[in-house]
């Protein structure tokens, strides 16, 4: 997956940090629905940044609940504390007129709904916006893939 934003023009000066957590937990879930997931936000981040800037995405592990929890934080511009309550609703955006549909945030929100996770978004200690992803590792909901 990773691959696919390597050769994208967007990411061509974007520094790109990753901190994995060794012997994550694995998740049960659609993957595919997942890696949309991870490439939405990713995407959203460089969209934000103009193609130049830092991005850090990090995954850890927690016991109490049970969950994997995913971080991307961008040195962009950020997301105003208004537009941060309704960045997840359909059709909403701040991007300029005809440069994106506001569905990308309300999608992947669903999709993590969909398999029993959270997702939020806050400021980052890179100066712009930074979404955590929370997701249960038993979500009980059957999704597998």
């Amino acid at each position: 997956m990773f691959s696919l934003i390597g050769d994208h023009n967007l990411f061509s000066m974007v520094n790109t940090r990753f901190d994995f957590e060794e012997n994550l937990p694995h998740l049960v879930g659609d993957r595919g629905q997942l890696e949309q997931v991870v490439l939405n936000l990713m995407m959203n981040a460089a969209e934000a940044m103009e193609g130049s800037g830092e991005l850090m995405i990090t995954t850890r592990s927690s016991k109490k609940p049970a969950s994997v929890r995913l971080v991307v934080e961008d040195s962009g511009p950020g997301i105003p504390e208004e537009s941060r309550l309704k960045i997840f609703e359909p059709f909403y955006t701040t991007k300029r007129s005809g440069q994106g549909t506001g569905l990308g945030l309300s999608i992947t929100h669903g999709i993590v709904q969909r398999h029993g996770g959270r997702i939020s978004v806050d400021i980052s200690d890179l100066g712009g916006a930074m979404f955590t992803v929370s997701l249960p590792l038993d979500t009980g909901a059957g999704i597998e893939g």
